[in-house]
């Protein structure tokens, strides 16, 4: 019996096209601002912060005018001290940042 060593060629479809980062950036906003669970990249998109990009658990939002970049935490549960600093950042007061809520 004489042994058949061909290979079997196998054809794949075309793959899926690569993701514009315009688009992943859209993605990413739209994720961050689902899961955030205090209301902090809402609040800041209406002072007119707008996503950066994200670091690992870290969602880095930036305003052009006057220029800021801040720093929110992705996380379920934001310390007190942390809030208030973004808040200070964003150039709001508690209370104002609250009736924004």
């Amino acid at each position: 019996m004489a042994e058949n060593n061909e290979k079997e060629i196998v054809v794949r479809g075309p793959s899926k096209p690569a993701t514009p980062p315009e688009k992943k950036a859209e993605k990413d906003a739209e994720r961050a601002l689902e899961e955030e669970r205090f209301g902090v990249l809402q609040i800041s998109q209406k002072v007119g912060f707008y996503f950066k990009r994200q670091e690992g658990s870290h969602i880095i939002l930036r305003r052009d005018d006057p220029f800021t970049q801040i720093v929110v935490p992705d996380h379920k549960e934001l310390d007190r001290g942390t809030l208030r600093a973004i808040i200070r950042q964003t150039a709001l007061s508690v209370d104002e940042f609250m009736k924004l809520l």
